[in-house]
């Protein structure tokens, strides 16, 4: 699986019990997947970060 999004969007999701429940597992994937720093650099003026797990 590919997930391609910015970091912040982890920390928009709903307080809302159900949609929460639903976005830990988004965080725990986050959390556990992205660990390794692949490349970082910018893009556009941007600056950019590329992780991914093993």
């Amino acid at each position: 699986m590919i997930l391609v999004a910015a970091r912040s969007v982890f920390s928009l999701f709903s307080p809302d019990e159900e949609t929460f429940q639903n976005a830990m597992l988004w965080k725990n994937l986050l959390s556990r997947t992205c660990v390794n720093q692949l490349w970082k650099g910018s893009r556009s003026g941007v600056a950019v970060n590329v992780w991914g797990g093993c």
